[in-house]
């Protein structure tokens, strides 16, 4: 008991009131008390909305509510300033109250005497909670087939076709427990993309003589267990790809009367519709979508649409024609013919109109979360949990992962215009844009109306700014199968958390099975096809050229096995038409599926640096610095060519960002001049025809040797991995001769040519450096004169 022993009545005797008792009977009356004490706000639904405690009035939603029903009633919340209380909190808001004064006037709201004895009533028991999944298999105890049932009655009385689908039944007598009354009943059994019963539908039945209507109830269509996700099998799917969905039962029905092969599944509201998860074999939707006055029926087959095409299905939206009809209303006004004419024409755009010509408008990678899809509020006020929430929606829909941590930053993979996955930091709008994919974000607009709402930009900001997210760390992008750290062969599409690569094959690429130990003639096989049928026209001036040019190939699919930098393989020749960019083109495609990008040469090493940041930043597979004509000296290359990770600054930003380095790097020019400090960073392939007129060579073994390698791209990309298996079943034997700063590249490609049996790895260094050495002979020359 409180004792306010200051304030006392005029019998003398100090005031003392049950404070448990007030909070209570506060809490009961909160309906009451605090429009009363709050008379600017607006009530929505169980809350009392207000712009802030002092009791202003909301412009919007208002930030600062106050329960006014159930356990926590009267306890507010302003969501500004993270603040709130309880009852009496509340009252000490409104009053301006304190101490004693606080307690007597809020035990006068709550009609308390002082003195008064606590009185309370037993506590009532917890219900019991009820399990819907016994409750349905109870029910369907009682369940008959619908032949010949009132429910076929019903169904044909309103001109729809009876299915013979086992998932809708009759009840003769099921229980309306509003009334207490028992009446026939169509169910309907609600099954998720598995085929397991999480729901069912009742549809109650009238029956007087040999008519069967609806019963006249306030609510003749009841729901137990849950929907979300699932949908009423109006029809087996059978071995066909095609599904048509619906809103209610007897719109599917319709669609079936006139389209009797199309099955049809009924969803049961619009968020049933546009939270329903197709098995995968689904891969050509059509949304009967309600044409209702206010429009909801339209949207929520929208929403369902761009959810679907986003998994990767042809999507068409089908509506009736005249506004506020279903296609029941349809089928009843012009007959099956008129909507079997609408189905054709949206079979027909859809065919005509694949998903792949609009854009899939998804990242590399992206699934979806494989689960129904959440409802967030857009005015949550409170930013750490609403972050929380985005964070488990994208860790959810991560499962399968799309959204990488890449130099601290998240990041998704995106094909760039000629189709090559390239890695892009996410922005707040592409954030935004998957969020909205991801959740449908509501807000309560003036009228206490949750309406849609794009995703709060707070909210895409906070995510964005978490430190240390917890994403798959990525590092690299192959579309090949390549070999992972400890040499395992990465044959499975994805993302490989050991490897820290994610592997997007062009779609239609297949490599024939590789040994595990490849045979002395496998082994020749895969050297004579790269050396003889691939490179046997250049025009190498040595045995190191091809060997280097192998070395390259080869470094594409160990490069996760090695631990450090690898050299820029330097391509020259005496003069244009050599073969220099047609060898880069043909080993681009080997590795890419198609030709290497170009990052053209800096003015000066301010220019490079910029360059080799912002090429770093897309992951990419393969550099080429194409057509070198100035001197090859910039201490930013250098940099790059020796470092594990690379640091600049981001362009237009004041922060910094560490990339990790695990491309291959190619140049190519004629005659090019490089410095000292370049020229142990370079691994040399010279090309001389020794002929004037390059454009008037014939007799080559593949007059158009690009259209051959992309026809046998399987077949080469096989004899790299036999070479480079070969090697990891003979014990992965070191090389013999190494390079500085590049000792374990030089120790794997060396022992993988080494196994191979071809000759020539690092045979022409000493010709390098002599090549570079240029102004050092000038200086020696002019001293000695």
């Amino acid at each position: 008991m409180l004792d306010l022993n200051d304030a006392k009545p005029l019998g003398g005797e100090p005031l003392r009131y049950d404070l448990d008792l007030v909070v209570a009977r506060l809490r009961e009356t909160a309906e009451v008390w605090v429009p009363r004490l709050f008379p600017r706000g607006r009530r929505s639904g169980d809350e009392w909305r207000l712009a802030n405690i002092r009791g202003d009035a909301p412009r919007n939603t208002g930030s600062c509510v106050i329960t006014l029903r159930g356990a926590h009633a009267g306890d507010w919340i302003d969501f500004d300033g993270n603040q709130g209380g309880g009852p009496i909190s509340a009252i000490e808001e409104a009053t301006g109250l304190d101490g004693r004064a606080l307690i007597v006037e809020a035990a006068e709201i709550a009609g308390i005497a002082p003195g008064a004895p606590e009185r309370r009533a037993p506590p009532t028991p917890p219900p019991l909670k009820r399990d819907p999944a016994l409750e349905i298999a109870h029910i369907l105890t009682g369940a008959e087939t619908i032949t010949g049932s009132p429910v076929a009655r019903y169904l044909t009385g309103r001109g729809l076709m009876v299915p013979e689908a086992a998932d809708l039944l009759f009840h003769p007598d099921l229980t309306h427990w509003e009334t207490k009354t028992g009446y026939p009943a169509m169910l309907g059994q609600v099954r998720d993309r598995d085929g397991a019963v999480i729901g069912l539908h009742r549809s109650y039945l009238a029956i007087e003589d040999e008519s069967v209507s609806k019963a006249p109830l306030d609510k003749a269509k009841k729901m137990l267990g849950r929907v979300a996700g699932g949908a009423v099998r109006l029809a087996a799917l059978g071995d066909g790809d095609r599904l048509a969905l619906s809103e209610g039962i007897e719109t599917g029905l319709a669609v079936m009367t006139a389209c009797p092969d199309l099955p049809v599944w009924a969803t049961l509201s619009t968020s049933g519709l546009e939270q329903v998860d197709l098995p995968p074999g689904v891969r050509r939707v059509l949304i009967l979508a309600d044409n209702d006055t206010s429009g909801a029926g339209l949207r929520a087959a929208e929403a369902a649409a761009r959810r679907l095409r986003a998994q990767g299905r042809d999507v068409a939206v089908v509506l009736p024609p005249e506004e506020g009809e279903d296609f029941n209303d349809l089928l009843l006004r012009k007959g099956p013919e008129a909507i079997a004419a609408l189905i054709v024409d949206a079979e027909a755009i859809t065919e005509a109109e694949p998903t792949l010509l609009i854009g899939q408008h998804r990242p590399v990678n992206y699934q979806g979360s494989g689960e129904a899809i959440p409802t967030l509020r857009a005015d949550e006020g409170d930013l750490a949990r609403s972050v929380e929430r985005v964070w488990s929606l994208l860790m959810a829909s991560n499962r399968t992962p799309w959204v990488f941590r890449f130099a601290g930053q998240p990041t998704w993979v995106v094909p760039d215009d000629e189709g090559r996955p390239v890695a892009t930091a996410i922005t707040e709008e592409r954030l935004r844009h998957m969020l909205a994919r991801l959740a449908h974000w509501k807000k309560l607009n003036g009228k206490g109306e949750l309406i849609a709402a794009p995703p709060p930009i707070a909210v895409v900001k906070s995510v964005l700014a978490t430190p240390d997210p917890a994403l798959p760390v990525l590092v690299g992008i192959v579309n090949t199968p390549v070999f992972g750290r400890g040499g395992t062969l990465l044959t499975t599409p994805g993302y490989h958390p050991d490897a820290r690569l994610l592997y997007a094959p062009t779609p239609g690429f297949v490599v024939p099975t590789i040994p595990a130990k490849p045979s002395a003639a496998e082994v020749a096989a895969a050297r004579n096809l790269l050396c003889e049928d691939l490179l046997g026209d250049f025009p190498f001036v040595g045995p190191a050229e091809m060997a280097h040019v192998i070395a390259l190939l080869l470094l594409g699919f160990l490069r996760g096995m090695i631990d450090g930098p690898t050299p820029l393989h330097l391509i020259e020749k005496p003069s244009p038409g050599s073969g220099a960019t047609l060898m880069v083109d043909a080993v681009a495609t080997i590795l890419t599926g198609s030709g290497a990008s170009v990052m053209t040469e800096g003015r000066d090493d301010d220019e490079w640096r910029k360059r080799v940041t912002a090429k770093l930043r897309q992951i990419p597979a393969i550099v080429l610095i194409d057509n070198l004509r100035a001197k090859l000296d910039s201490s930013a290359v250098a940099a790059a060519l020796t470092a594990p990770f690379w640091e600049d600054r981001i362009l237009g930003a004041s922060e910094m960002t560490r990339l990790p380095i695990r491309c291959l790097w190619i140049a190519t020019g004629n005659n090019p001049e490089f410095s000292n400090e370049m020229a142990r960073r370079l691994l040399r392939i010279r090309l001389d025809p020794h002929e004037e007129r390059l454009w008037q060579r014939t007799g080559f073994r593949h007059p158009d040797l690009m259209t051959w390698v992309r026809a046998n791209r399987p077949r080469l990309v096989a004899a790299c991995l036999t070479l480079c298996q070969a090697w990891i079943a003979a014990g992965k034997p070191r090389g013999a001769r190494t390079i500085g700063s590049f000792e374990n590249w030089a120790h794997v490609v060396g022992g993988v040519l080494e196994v191979a049996g071809i000759p020539g790895f690092l045979g022409n260094l000493e010709e390098m450096m002599e090549a570079s050495d240029s102004e050092g002979a000038g200086w020696s020359a002019f001293i000695a004169a």
